[in-house]
């Protein structure tokens, strides 16, 4: 997003600023939902793979 209005390269600054900030190792907290099982993962994976490109023929 381009602010030459308010200042060259303002927007995208502060945007930066706000993800850093969000990323802060301070913010953490406990994730509500465990960690997908290996089971888990290759079932969704499976579902989501489809016929794309990666399919083996």
């Amino acid at each position: 997003m381009r602010t030459p209005a308010c200042g060259p390269d303002g927007g995208e600054r502060r945007h930066l600023y706000l993800m850093l900030d969000a990323f802060r190792a301070e913010r953490a907290h406990p994730l509500p939902d465990p960690p997908m099982t290996p089971s888990q993962a290759y079932d969704a994976m499976v579902r989501l793979g489809g016929t794309g490109a990666c399919t083996a023929t």
